[in-house]
């Protein structure tokens, strides 16, 4: 986002970063915990979204990432003392892998989109229902979404992660559960 302007990418993670922006908020978790304990941003997330908690996955234990499939994925999770992986956790783990390979030069920022529209303000009804759509496009100025490149709440979620982004710069997000996880800084930027 350029002030009122969004110009929309799609494409690897990789080609995300080499764009000439000053953040790139993800909702990807940016560092993983060694062994079975819960990352203290996704604990603090949840318990913020109240109700809505289920929408954080926790993330997997850095173990998982040299997983075969989603079998294998559950067995070096509980070897580390979690718990099985779920499939929409598994389904994300390339995604955990391109971003932990990227460096971003600092530049990359977890989010949540859920805490993003919730600085924004209230949100009572779930992103997959038009009563969500609407809600959440009201709480960004109803902005007009392109056809084809995603699905209208995907594109919605991005446009809140953005403005989270945005509070970032200005120095104005708060930030949940600052700890060092395996060498990397973990948090979500709200």
């Amino acid at each position: 986002m350029r002030g009122s302007r969004t110009d929309w990418y799609v494409g690897t993670l990789a080609s995300l970063v080499a764009l000439p922006a000053a953040v790139v908020a993800v909702d990807i978790p940016l560092a993983l915990p060694v062994d079975g304990t819960r990352r203290a941003c996704e604990v603090q997330a949840r318990a913020r979204l109240g109700a809505a908690r289920s929408s954080v996955f926790f993330a997997p234990p850095l173990p998982v990432l040299d997983a075969r499939d989603h079998g294998h994925a559950s067995e070096l999770s509980r070897a580390a003392g979690s718990l099985g992986v779920s499939i929409q956790t598994w389904n994300i783990v390339p995604k955990i892998r391109e971003a932990l390979a990227l460096s971003g030069g600092g530049r990359l920022l977890e989010v949540h989109p859920e805490l993003s529209f919730r600085a924004l303000g209230a949100v009572t009804h779930p992103k997959k229902t038009a009563a969500g759509r609407a809600e959440r496009r009201a709480l960004l100025g109803d902005p007009v979404l392109p056809q084809g490149i995603a699905p209208a709440e995907d594109m919605l979620d991005a446009l809140a992660c953005a403005t989270t982004a945005a509070r970032w710069l200005r120095g104005a997000a708060d930030v949940l559960g600052e700890e060092v996880l395996g060498g990397r800084l973990s948090r979500i930027v709200v």
